[in-house]
């Protein structure tokens, strides 16, 4: 192997290296930046819900929703598109949580939400974005609770994913 084609190799590591360290920067910082900003809260009624601004996870009280919370983020790509997820409780004042998914797209350098998935996920502690599905994970009985007419496909061990289309638009 001659020089040359040791230094291009070399290089061509590096950038490969680089490209995935700014990357994983780049979706950290989408997860946070999704922890600071304002979000539909679905409503259990009738309307669109309400909206909710967040402040490190945190839903600033309001009349219409005293209570939010993003429990967890995932970031990643659907396709080629920039996509986070979040699981959200929140409570309008009585005494039921709801918990959803909410999930948003990269447009023009701002995260735009998109949709969101309704059914029971209250046990969410860890969410993953690959392989163009949601993957959510929960506690075994409530991941027992799906059936493939949700639009959910079982994973195993408390896991559970979705097609970006099972979150209603």
């Amino acid at each position: 192997m001659t020089k040359n084609v040791a230094l291009q190799r070399i290089v061509i590591t590096l950038i490969a290296v680089v490209g995935t360290i700014c990357q994983a920067s780049t979706e950290a910082q989408a997860g946070q930046n999704l922890k600071n900003m304002r979000a539909r809260v679905p409503s259990m009624g009738e309307g669109p819900g309400n909206w909710v601004q967040f402040r490190n996870g945190i839903g600033i009280k309001t009349k219409a929703v005293p209570y939010a919370e993003m429990r967890t983020v995932a970031t990643g790509r659907i396709g080629k598109v920039p996509t986070s997820v979040a699981h959200v409780t929140w409570n309008t004042g009585g005494s039921g949580n709801w918990s959803a998914l909410l999930m948003f797209v990269e447009s023009k350098g701002k995260q735009v939400q998109v949709g969101k998935f309704t059914h029971y996920i209250g046990s969410t502690d860890k969410l993953e974005i690959k392989n163009n599905r949601v993957f959510v994970h929960l506690d075994e009985e409530d991941a027992n609770a799906f059936t493939s007419g949700m639009g959910v496909k079982r994973e195993g061990k408390g896991w559970i994913s979705m097609a970006p289309k099972e979150f209603d638009k």
